[in-house]
C-alpha cells in the first residue's frame, strides 16, 4: 500500500535538501564529522532522553551543543524541524516515533549521501531523482506492522500455521513455523545459520502482529512475551514432554523502520541452544492433541479460571503455585540433576506430610494413591517415586557414582521424563480440586481425602473424578 500524499509532510522535501546543505557546509569548512551518520552526530545533544543519563553526561551533551553552535549549526532549529515533520507526517511518526530515530532514518537513507553528492557537483536532475527513490522506499512499503516472535522450544506441529481461538482479554493465539533461513536476519545476525538459535531446537514461533500505538517498543514486547508464556505453560499442564517459551524477538515492517528501532540484537528471555535429546524428542501436536489444545487455550483463557490462577491466597494454591514453579522450571534446566532436583521439589511442595516423617515413603505413597488408576500402576508410581527420590539423596548427600555421573548415567531423560509426567498429572489433579473449590482452601483436607483411598474404591473414583482438570477445562471452554 503506498501511504497517500495528504498523510505526509508536504515540506519533506525542502526539509531534507535544507539539512543536506548545511552538512556539506560543514564538509567544505572541513568539520571533523563522522563518516557515517553525520547528521545524528550533530543533532544528538539536543534530541537525547538527557534524564536517562548521569550529571556527568548531562555536562558532557551541553558542552557539545557549544561546540557544534560554534560550527554553526543551529541545533535548536533542527530539533524543531525534526518535530514539526512528526507532527505532520502521520507514516513517519509510526515508523519513527522519536526525533532522533527519524534523524538515523534520514541520515541513513538521504541526507549523508545526498550531501556528499552536492558536494561533488551533481546536477539538480540527480539530486531530484536521489529524493524520488527515497520517497518511494519511505512511502512505498505499506504501513507500520510490528511483530513479535516468541520461540517456543522444542516444539513441533502438523503444518506450518495454526490458530487457536482463546477468550478475551488473552483471545487468539497464532503459531507459524518459521524458515530457517530467515530467522538469522530475525535475529539481527549475518549469514545464512545462526549462532543464537541452533538447529534442533525447533523453528515454531508464537506470533503477535498489529500496527502502530502508543505502547514502546519495549513495553510492548513484553506484553507479547507474557502472553506466549502462559500458551507455553498451557502445554506444558496439557501433555507430557519437554517444552517452553524462549525468547522473543520484534520485527518491524517496513523493513527501514526496523533499522532505526531496534540497533544490533534486540530480544527478551534467554536462547537455549543446545537442543533437547539431540532434537529426537520434540513436543509435537498432532491432529489428536491440537484439538486438545483448542480446548484447553479457550478454557484456560476463561475468565473464571484465570481469576482463580491469578489469585495466590490461601494454602492450597501455594502449594500449587510452589509445585508449579519447579514443574515448569524443570522443562528449561539443561542438566539432569538439576531437573531431578526440582522434581522432586515439586513433588514434596503437594504431597509432604504436615509431620517431616517418612517423607519419601509417604510422597511416594500418597502420589501413588492420588495418580494411579489400578494397583498396578499405584505399585508402579510408587516405585519409581521412591527411585526417584533415592537418586536425588545421593546427590544431595554426595554419595552418587561419579562415574554414571559424569557419562550423564546418573539418571536418564526417559526417567526424568516419566517423573515430570507423574508430576504433571499430581499438578493438573489439585488444580481441579482447587479450581472446583474456595480460593481460600487448604491442602490438608487433600491430603487427608487421598488417605482414605486405601480403603474405599468408591472414595478414589469420586476424588479422581473431582480431580479430572481435562474435564473442567471443557466446562470452562464451552
Amino acid at each position: 500500500m503506498v501511504i497517500p500524499t495528504p498523510e505526509r509532510d508536504g515540506l519533506l522535501k525542502e526539509r531534507l535538501f535544507r539539512f543536506a546543505d548545511q552538512l556539506g557546509a560543514l564538509h567544505r569548512s572541513n568539520a571533523q564529522l563522522p563518516e557515517q551518520l553525520p547528521f545524528v552526530a550533530l543533532t544528538f545533544p539536543w534530541l537525547v532522553d538527557l534524564s536517562t543519563m548521569s550529571e556527568d553526561q548531562r555536562n558532557y551533551q551541553e558542552q557539545r551543543k557549544g561546540e557544534i553552535s560554534a560550527l554553526g549549526f543551529d541545533g535548536d532549529l533542527a530539533k524543531g524541524q525534526l518535530e514539526e515533520t512528526l507532527a505532520n507526517d502521520k507514516h513517519l511518526r509510526e515508523c519513527c516515533p522519536s526525533p532522533l530515530q527519524l534523524a538515523a532514518y534520514f541520515d541513513s537513507r538521504f541526507l549523508n549521501a545526498t550531501a556528499l553528492a552536492m558536494l561533488a557537483g551533481a546536477s539538480q536532475e540527480r539530486l531530484d531523482s536521489a529524493f524520488e527513490e527515497f520517497e518511494r522506499t519511505t512511502y512505498h512499503q505499506g504501513r507500520f506492522r510490528r511483530i513479535a516472535l516468541s520461540h517456543l522450544f522444542n516444539f513441533d506441529m502438523e503444518g506450518n500455521s495454526i490458530v487457536f481461538k482463546g477468550t478475551p482479554p488473552l483471545g487468539d493465539i497464532k503459531i507459524e513455523r518459521i524458515n530457517a533461513q530467515a530467522i538469522p536476519s530475525i535475529l539481527g545476525e549475518h549469514g545464512v545459520q545462526p549462532f543464537l538459535h541452533t538447529p534442533g531446537i525447533g523453528n515454531c514461533f508464537v506470533v503477535e502482529e498489529e500496527g502502530a500505538s502508543d505502547t514502546d517498543d519495549l513495553k510492548w514486547l513484553s506484553e507479547k512475551q507474557l502472553k506466549a508464556y502462559y500458551f507455553g505453560q498451557v502445554l506444558q499442564y496439557l501433555g507430557d514432554g519437554v517444552v517452553h517459551l524462549g525468547y522473543s524477538v520484534p520485527v518491524f515492517f517496513p523493513e527501514w523502520a526496523g533499522e532505526v528501532r531496534r540497533s544490533g540484537l534486540f530480544f527478551l528471555g534467554e536462547f537455549r541452544r543446545l537442543p533437547y535429546e539431540n532434537g529426537t524428542k520434540s513436543y509435537l501436536l498432532d491432529a489428536t492433541t491440537t484439538e486438545q489444545v483448542r480446548t484447553w487455550w479457550k478454557g484456560a483463557t476463561s475468565p473464571k479460571v484465570m481469576e482463580a490462577l491469578n489469585n495466590q491466597q490461601g494454602k492450597l494454591r501455594q502449594a500449587i503455585w510452589r509445585a508449579g514453579h519447579y514443574f515448569e522450571w524443570s522443562h528449561r534446566r539443561t542438566d539432569a540433576v538439576d531437573r531431578l532436583i526440582s522434581i522432586a521439589i515439586g513433588f514434596e511442595s503437594l504431597f509432604s506430610p504436615g509431620d517431616k516423617s517418612e517423607l519419601t515413603f509417604r510422597i511416594s505413597q500418597t502420589a501413588a494413591q492420588f495418580l494411579g488408576k489400578t494397583s498396578a500402576e499405584r505399585t508402579k508410581i510408587f516405585s519409581g517415586l521412591v527411585d526417584m527420590y533415592g537418586r536425588r539423596s545421593k546427590i544431595v548427600h554426595g554419595s552418587y557414582d561419579l562415574d554414571k555421573y559424569l557419562k550423564g548415567e546418573f539418571v536418564t531423560a526417559a526417567e526424568l521424563d516419566l517423573w515430570s509426567g507423574y508430576l504433571r498429572r499430581a499438578l493438573n489433579g489439585f488444580l481441579a480440586l482447587y479450581l472446583r473449590g474456595a480460593k481460600d482452601a487448604k491442602r490438608d483436607p487433600v491430603l487427608d481425602r487421598i488417605s482414605e483411598l486405601n480403603f474405599d474404591d468408591s472414595k478414589r473414583a469420586a476424588l479422581q473424578s473431582d480431580a479430572d482438570l481435562a474435564e473442567l477445562i471443557k466446562e470452562a471452554a464451552s
